[in-house]
């Protein structure tokens, strides 16, 4: 144990995650200006389209897997205390995944079925090299607890979500089954298992973390059974034809995220950090459009347009306002991590917060934030030139995250006094 806390010592090189973070971020540009182009599929959820095929597999592969995928190369081993069993496996997965997500992707625009089936087979691949090299990491874990659990089940759900993406993929080249039945299937395993499980673990060790907070989370086991139960629910109820046990599938999922946003009050109330930052702001400003998202969802069911909102309001919003936000926090840790830790008290370093300074992630925060809201009420207004505006506006956020990031890389920030340059996340001085 260092002093920061986790098992830093555990930590990868700092190129195999950061590689994944810029490319995830490509990947939800990409999305925003396949979407900004195509509005009108988007409004009508052409979802035969291939525009809106390609944008939702640039989000879901291109850039919430791909981040999530960097953030568990680095925080796996930090966490359970081990180290990443084969770091080369890492690169090797990278090579595989990218140009798989870059093939399928093109493939489902031009809808072409030859290219679509090499992609998701490069894809499946990647996929199976990533889940290998993290299930003989987390044999040789030493610390679980819920985090560790959740990061596990998600490598699973993930497991089976590609395998599933796979099959529907090659059902479409060659047709050996009836794949509606399986869509919702696919949809439970990707959106409810391995997104929002990774996305929730990792949060219950980044929030404490990040906001400086010593209290616990009392409903983490909570919501990891009612999460299961959910997906479970749901499976059964697509399979056996039953649209009436859905309703109970979203009480299981309804119940979950009230546990959880119980949970992040919990923490946020014990802070010591008293003022939030741009980066939580953002993380906590995604979960607040999960009550959105939940209530199209049921006005959607009730037989009112809204489907497009609803996925609209859980990636961009939900998915893509937390991820961006962590990662403001990961990206300038890991910086520090790995050029400043090892100079702590033999000369003077910067703080964490020096490295990505707040005025950039206040632009992110607004340009994107206001960018996912307009977008928001565009959908609901059905209007395609006001939908562009805001997803360039959220691009422009984007933009100007990835500028950071490189600049980041690029720049020395300031040097505080050595008096007070002994931990990355002190706020005075």
């Amino acid at each position: 144990m260092t002093p920061l806390g986790p098992h830093t010592d555990n930590a990868p090189p700092l190129a195999l995650p950061l590689t994944f973070f810029v490319t995830g971020l490509a990947g939800l540009l990409g999305a925003l200006v396949d979407l900004g182009v195509h509005t009108r599929n988007l409004i009508g959820l052409a979802y035969g389209s291939g525009a809106l095929l390609s944008a939702t597999h640039l989000m879901t592969l291109g850039f919430i897997s791909m981040v999530m995928m960097g953030a568990m190369y680095q925080l796996v081993p930090v966490v359970m205390n081990t180290t990443l069993w084969s770091v080369g496996l890492g690169f090797w997965h990278y090579g595989l995944f990218v140009p798989g997500v870059a093939g399928l992707v093109f493939g489902m625009l031009v809808l072409d079925p030859a290219l679509m089936a090499a992609g998701g087979s490069l894809v499946v691949a990647g996929v199976a090299v990533f889940v290998f090299n993290m299930v003989r990491t987390l044999a040789q874990a030493t610390i679980w607890g819920p985090s560790g659990a959740y990061v596990a089940t998600a490598i699973g759900y993930l497991g089976l979500t590609v395998a599933m993406g796979w099959l529907l993929a090659w059902n479409f080249v060659h047709p050996f089954m009836q794949g509606g039945v399986f869509i919702p299937v696919h949809l439970a395993l990707g959106l409810l298992g391995w997104f929002t499980f990774t996305l929730i673990g990792v949060s219950y060790k980044l929030l404490p973390m990040f906001a400086l907070t010593p209290a616990r989370a009392p409903r983490a086991w909570w919501v990891y059974g009612l999460l299961n139960a959910s997906i479970g629910v749901a499976i059964l109820g697509s399979l056996m034809g039953i649209p009436d046990v859905l309703g109970i599938a979203g009480g299981f999922g309804a119940a979950a995220f009230a546990c959880y946003a119980a949970d992040v009050t919990t923490l946020l109330r014990a802070r010591r950090r008293r003022v939030l930052d741009a980066p939580v702001l953002t993380a906590l400003t995604g979960l607040g459009f999960l009550p959105l998202t939940a209530l199209f969802a049921v006005l959607a069911d009730r037989g009112v347009s809204g489907w497009a909102i609803v996925l609209y309001l859980f990636f961009f919003g939900w998915m893509g306002l937390s991820i961006l936000g962590y990662l403001q926090k990961i990206v300038p840790f890991l910086l520090w991590l790995h050029r400043y830790a090892p100079k702590i008290g033999r000369e003077p370093v910067p703080r964490m917060r020096d490295i990505l300074p707040e005025t950039w992630t206040w632009q992110v925060y607004l340009l994107y934030g206001t960018g996912v809201a307009a977008g928001a009420v565009a959908l609901v207004a059905a209007s395609k030139t006001a939908l562009a505006l805001a997803l360039a506006l959220a691009g422009a956020g984007v933009l100007r995250l990835m500028a950071a990031v490189l600049q980041a890389l690029l720049r020395e920030p300031g040097i505080l006094p050595p008096s007070t340059s002994r931990s990355p996340f002190r706020t005075s001085g």
